[in-house]
């Protein structure tokens, strides 16, 4: 049997798990929305592509670190569902955020850090440190719901 805990607290470093045969496997979701109108739901223009981004890798990072200090945990899934291209197509602007983006094959490994403003000065933002990722990791992109709706879905194995 397969159990689904789902953890609602600002302190945990994951929220949702499913355990089976006395392991653990962490798993951090994200749900990005632009404006649209899905079955008479309104979903709301979260912006904020570059914290985004950043958020979805610190993830893995966390997830990352979960692993490495847990033996019952074998490996973890770091998810994201959204319907904002601006996720998942490369748009080759340079930006402060090009080390975080997550666009379609893009790989992530190793340090990453924000990058410089259009200013030319580095951008620095308090809540978001540059971090260190263990493994590499591949973005490959997949249609959710047959493509309906233009949603896509991210997932990234954590081991």
């Amino acid at each position: 049997m397969c159990t689904l805990t789902i953890i609602i607290s600002k302190r945990n470093i994951v929220k949702q798990f499913l355990e089976k045969d006395n392991k653990i496997y962490p798993i951090e979701l994200k749900y990005k929305t632009k404006v649209a109108t899905i079955g008479g739901i309104s979903l709301l223009n979260q912006s904020a592509v570059d914290f985004g981004c950043y958020d979805y890798l610190w993830d893995i990072y966390r997830l990352e670190q979960l692993l490495s200090q847990s033996q019952n945990v074998d490996n973890g899934f770091a998810i994201m569902l959204t319907n904002d291209a601006a996720y998942f197509k490369n748009t080759q602007r340079k930006s402060a955020y090009d080390a975080f983006k997550i666009f379609e094959e893009a790989i992530k490994q190793g340090h990453l850090s924000w990058g410089n403003t259009t200013k030319g000065t580095t951008f620095v933002y308090g809540k978001r440190n540059p971090f260190t990722l263990n493994g590499m990791y591949t973005m490959q992109w997949h249609d959710y719901n047959q493509g309906q709706d233009g949603f896509k879905y991210l997932i990234n194995e954590v081991k």
